[in-house]
C-alpha cells in the first residue's frame, strides 16, 4: 500500500514532493537523495503551496549538494549516531588491551543514561551554546541531593 503521493520530482529524480496519505496535514514535503551517500533527507516543507515548496525543496538538495562538494557531511550525523560510534570504538580499544573494560562500561553508561537522553536527535552541526547551557541545568538537575553533614 502507497503511504505518499508523489507530486513532482526535481534534479533528475533525486528531488521527490509527496503528500503523506498517512498524515490528516496536508502540507507537502520533500525526500532528497544525495549522489555518493546512501540514505535520504526527508522533511516537511512546512507549506501546501507547490510552488513554495519546490523552492524550498530546490534550495535545500543545493545546500546538500555544496556540502558534499566541500567534502564535508552532507547529512549530518545526529548526537546518539556519533555516541555509538564513539562506544563502538571504545569497545575494540578494550578488546585491544588500549581501554579498560570499567571505562567502557561507565562511557557507556553515563553517554546512554544522560548525554543521549538529553541530545540524541539533535544533528550534531545544530548543537548551540544554549543548548550546552540548557545541558548543564538538566544535569543538575539529575544529580541527587546530597546532604551535608552537621
Amino acid at each position: 500500500m502507497a503511504t505518499e503521493n508523489i507530486l513532482t520530482t526535481l534534479e533528475h529524480g533525486k528531488v521527490v514532493l509527496y503528500t503523506r496519505l498517512d498524515s490528516q496535514r496536508s502540507s507537502i514535503h520533500y525526500r532528497i537523495a544525495i549522489p555518493g551517500l546512501t540514505g535520504y533527507e526527508r522533511r516537511s516543507t512546512r507549506t501546501t503551496d507547490l510552488p513554495t515548496a519546490i523552492r524550498t525543496a530546490g534550495d535545500r538538495y543545493k545546500e546538500l549538494d555544496y556540502e558534499r562538494i566541500k567534502g564535508r557531511a552532507a547529512l549530518p550525523k545526529t548526537f546518539k549516531q556519533v555516541t555509538t560510534l564513539y562506544l563502538a570504538d571504545l569497545a575494540v580499544l578494550a578488546k585491544a588491551g588500549r581501554a579498560s573494560n570499567e571505562r567502557v562500561k561507565s562511557h557507556n553508561s553515563f553517554i546512554r543514561n544522560t548525554l543521549d537522553n538529553f541530545f540524541g536527535t539533535i544533528t550534531v552541526d545544530q548543537i548551540r551554546e544554549a543548548d550546552l547551557h540548557a545541558y548543564k541545568k538538566y544535569r543538575i538537575e539529575l544529580l541527587p541531593v546530597r546532604l551535608t553533614p552537621a
